[in-house]
């Protein structure tokens, strides 16, 4: 099934699933394919390869509020950072606000599906 495909599916589901945030990634960066990806119910569109400012913008603007938090060791366009290892122990703090509300959203519209 492609992108568009599933988007449709999504936005057709009804309930607080069909409102789920949407963003292409793609290496398409054709015009008329990215209003067809937004025409099929996505909410925005990211071409390969992945600018993260960019993407990060993208996903601040459709939940409206910053919720990127820059990774560490990146300059302030983000680039050149080294990425982290995976932690499994690492928990979400306290200080950690918007992470912690952000996965309160996700785990919400879980529940809510």
């Amino acid at each position: 099934m492609s992108g568009p495909d599933t988007a449709r599916l999504i936005r057709k589901m009804g309930g607080e699933k069909s409102k789920i945030p949407i963003i292409a990634l793609t290496a398409d960066a054709m015009e008329a394919h990215r209003k067809d990806f937004l025409a099929a119910g996505m909410d925005d569109v990211v071409t390969k390869p992945i600018d993260v400012p960019e993407l990060a913008l993208v996903i601040n603007r459709i939940f409206n509020e910053e919720i990127h938090v820059p990774v560490e060791g990146a300059d302030e366009d983000g680039d050149e950072a080294q990425p982290q290892p995976e932690d499994e122990t690492q928990q979400v703090g306290e200080d950690d606000t918007d992470i912690a509300d952000f996965l309160k959203k996700v785990d919400g519209m879980e529940e809510d599906a």
